[in-house]
């Protein structure tokens, strides 16, 4: 954990139609950073997809504390503008997207 109490890693995900992939990178990414000791959050960033992304999100959202965090544009803007959303909205010291 930061020395200030606040977030250690944001991790942005930009996502475009992944509903059958988002569910299991996000608990991956969430097994394996709950083993270590710095606080964390994972920012999806759903870039005006057409199929449940956003839900299965929303899904894997539910009692995880507010360590999963979903923005959701209506249209697709394209990935740069995904990750620009995603890094401006993360709270971390450090920033990854993947």
């Amino acid at each position: 954990m930061s020395q200030n109490g606040n977030t250690f890693l944001s991790i942005v995900i930009p996502a475009f139609n992944e509903q059958a992939r988002i569910g299991p990178t996000l608990r991956k990414i969430i097994q394996y950073c709950c083993g270590k000791d710095y606080s964390f959050e994972i920012i999806v960033v759903d870039d005006g997809s057409c199929d449940n992304t956003s839900q299965v999100v929303e899904n894997m959202r539910d009692g995880k504390g507010g360590m999963i965090r979903l923005l959701r544009d209506k249209e697709h803007h394209g990935k740069g503008f995904a990750v620009k959303q995603g890094f401006m909205a993360a709270s971390g010291e450090y920033i990854l997207f993947c």
